[in-house]
């Protein structure tokens, strides 16, 4: 149906009071989301996102949640026990949720065990996409450039290149 099923809401969203399985949008929140998208299609890298949010001293999701008085992700350390500031995974995370595009995503991860819990990202065609379940904070398009974008930046390691038969 689309519900909103996670007890915490994305950054740039807050789970609605009257209705827990729907998000609405965090204004605050919701600019520097689309700020983030607007710095990242205008040509800076994640790492430089991510200073230049902190050198405008603008708070980090962790950061604005606990300034609002909602509770962290259970599991993990307090605001006081971690640093505080934006980090590379916090807007490289951001840059990949398609829930900005106002669409609810499950099924993004599996077990690969039920004895080690182990979590592994499904490819993007395995997830479970229900549109238009609450206001989009960035557009289709602009989602879809920054995927382009991020994909022609992603470099082949050794690993991942297929060797030729003479280069073993």
């Amino acid at each position: 149906t689309g519900s909103h099923l996670s007890g915490f809401a994305s950054y740039g969203y807050q789970i609605d009071p009257d209705d827990k399985k729907h998000l609405i949008v965090d204004p605050v929140a919701a600019e520097v989301v689309r700020k983030i998208f607007q710095l990242f299609i205008g040509g800076l890298n994640i790492n430089q996102i991510a200073t230049r949010l902190n050198q405008e001293g603008i708070a980090a999701p962790r950061e604005h949640k606990g300034n609002q008085g909602i509770p962290l992700s259970r599991g993990r350390p307090s605001l006081v026990e971690v640093p505080n500031g934006w980090r590379q995974q916090s807007v490289r995370r951001i840059l990949d949720n398609y829930v900005y595009c106002g669409h609810s995503v499950s099924l993004k991860t599996t077990t690969t065990s039920y004895v080690t819990h182990e979590k592994v990202r499904n490819d993007r065609e395995n997830w479970i996409i229900v549109q238009n379940t609450h206001e989009p904070i960035i557009d289709e398009e602009t989602f879809e450039i920054v995927q382009k974008i991020r994909q022609r930046g992603k470099r082949i390691t050794k690993n991942q290149h297929n060797k030729g038969p003479l280069n073993l």
